[in-house]
Formats: structure tokens, C-alpha cells, sequence
């Protein structure tokens, strides 16, 4: 996003200052960094060609399984492995334009064979990948370290499903980030939910017009006995959905709930816990209250 000074460092910035006050663009976390921020400040890690120009080459200290994303001047997605002899300057040779690369991001999928992969670490992900066609397909799920998410190989599977012929892995946990319109489509996770977090590069998008980001209605998972009131929202009793920067929470419940009572009506798998306190007066409704 910023340009690398001497010491070829870049100024992190977030996602929604980055964008400004423009509605027509959409963004994407890319690469991760090796060093730790200084002044705002780090260094991006993996092989680096920006605009045609070798910006890092691999180095030692990359992880053997470590992979950049490389687009090629003529449209094509191609994968660089860390470990494969083939240095930054040879990849401008054959044309190379641009590289998107983090430390623990390796191929997911080559030749459109899944790339197997033992990790078991659940996180948000994101990764960029190309079809036949060259057409490109961009993943950004949701999650947090080690608690949920998902996996290398749960990410490999959804972008083989996408019909990818090539994809790789970006950068992961609390960076996986997307800008889409006038909102986050998948905030940070971690520790930077509310705040986003500020990272070195992003993928940008420029279209004439971006839609709103619509999610439509999610249905939240509900206790036994709870019943949809009609088919609204997708006919579901409780739903919840996000359009552009707003968020609605709807609930359309069937139950018989016992007066001077609390009730948790969603169940551990949902991500919100919907309390129904209900009183003992005479044509009051029900109290709803929703802790994320």
C-alpha cells in the first residue's frame, strides 16, 4: 500500500484508512511481514516483485514450505517456492510483475491437484488462486487462532472446488482482512475485531461500481422446541445478516417461555448468545439481549 523506503520498509496502515473516502474499491490482506513493526513501520518477507522490480529476494531464514503468488505479465498466476532455486531476477526475466508471499503461506493447489497438507490449525484464511480460464478467485474466511476457522487443506479443498488450477496461500490469522464498498465484508479477527489491523499490502480491486456487501439472512442454531413464526428472513427463527457497514438481528420465534425467566434460546454452536428475559406483567413482550 505505502512505497518501501531505504531499508525497504513499509508503513503498515489499516484497511479503512487506506481506502479513504472512495466507495468504488475493494480490498484484500496480502503479504505477511518479518520484522517487527518499528515507527509504524515493517519489512515484507518472501520473494517481493513489485511492479516488475525485485523489491526482496528469498532468503534463508524463508520456511521451506514458504510460496509466493507470482503474476505474470501475460495474465497467468504462477507459484514460486522458497526452495526452488529460482531467484527474484529470474522471475522479472520471464516476466514477472508482482508477487504476494507469507511465511507460513505455502501452494494449496498446482496443476489443480490439492497440494496436501498435515497442518491442523484452525484460523481465518485467505489465499488467491486462477482457473483455466485465468479467471481469479480470491478466499478470505472468517476465524480465530486456534479456535476456529480453518485449515490448509480445508482452504486447498474450497479453492479446488472453485475449479482452481493454481492457487496459494496469503496472509492468515488477525491480517485476513477484506474492504468491500463502504465496509468490512470480514473484519479482523483476533485481537483487532473492532479496530482493524494495520498490515503492509493489500489486493486492490477498482470497479465503476461496487454493490453493497450483502450477506443475506445467516440463521443463528436455536435450543430444541423454538419454532420459526413464518417464513421471513429465509424462515428461520432468529437470523442475522449485514448490509454494507449495518448490521440487523431479527427473531420471528414460536415458544412457550415461563414467566420472571431467562432463556437462552441459541445453542453453543452459534456465535451469538440470544437471551430472552421475560416478566411476569400483564402485555409486556419478551426483553432480547445479544452478546457477540
Amino acid at each position: 500500500m505505502g512505497e518501501p523506503d531505504a531499508q525497504k520498509k513499509i508503513k503498515l496502515e489499516k484497511l479503512h484508512d487506506y481506502v479513504g473516502n472512495s466507495r468504488a474499491r475493494i480490498l484484500l490482506s496480502c503479504d505477511g511481514w518479518t520484522t517487527p513493526p518499528v515507527d509504524g513501520k515493517s519489512a515484507l518477507q518472501g520473494l517481493q516483485i513489485v511492479d516488475g522490480q525485485v523489491h526482496r529476494d528469498w532468503a534463508a531464514s524463508d520456511y521451506d514450505t514458504n510460496a509466493a503468488a507470482v503474476w505474470m505479465r501475460n495474465g497467468k498466476l504462477k507459484a514460486a517456492k522458497s526452495k526452488d532455486g529460482k531467484s527474484a531476477a529470474q522471475w522479472v526475466a520471464e516476466g514477472a510483475e508482482w508477487t504476494a508471499s507469507f511465511a507460513r503461506g505455502p501452494v494449496l493447489v498446482e496443476n489443480g491437484a490439492i497440494i496436501r497438507n498435515p497442518d491442523t490449525y484452525l484460523s481465518a484464511r485467505a489465499a488467491i488462486g486462477q482457473r483455466a480460464d485465468r479467471s481469479i478467485v480470491f478466499l478470505n474466511l472468517e476465524g480465530i487462532s486456534g479456535s476456529y476457522g480453518a485449515t490448509l487443506q480445508e482452504s486447498a479443498q474450497i479453492m479446488a472446488d472453485e475449479s482452481c488450477v493454481i492457487a496459494v496461500a496469503l496472509d492468515a490469522g488477525g491480517s485476513s482482512q477484506v474492504w468491500y464498498g463502504d465496509a468490512y465484508a470480514c473484519p479482523s479477527s483476533d485481537n483487532s475485531f473492532q479496530t482493524g489491523r494495520a498490515i503492509p499490502s493489500a489486493i486492490e480491486i477498482i470497479a465503476d461500481i461496487v454493490e453493497p456487501y450483502d450477506t443475506g439472512w445467516i440463521p443463528l442454531p436455536i435450543i430444541n422446541g423454538v419454532e420459526a413464526g413464518s417464513k421471513g428472513q429465509g424462515g428461520a427463527a432468529v437470523a442475522y445478516r449485514q448490509h454494507g457497514g449495518d448490521m440487523e438481528l431479527r427473531i420471528d420465534a414460536v415458544y412457550s417461555f415461563k414467566a420472571n425467566t431467562e432463556t437462552i434460546i441459541t445453542t453453543e454452536e452459534s456465535l451469538i448468545v440470544l437471551l430472552i428475559r421475560t416478566t411476569g406483567r400483564f402485555g409486556r413482550l419478551p426483553a432480547a439481549s445479544a452478546v457477540q
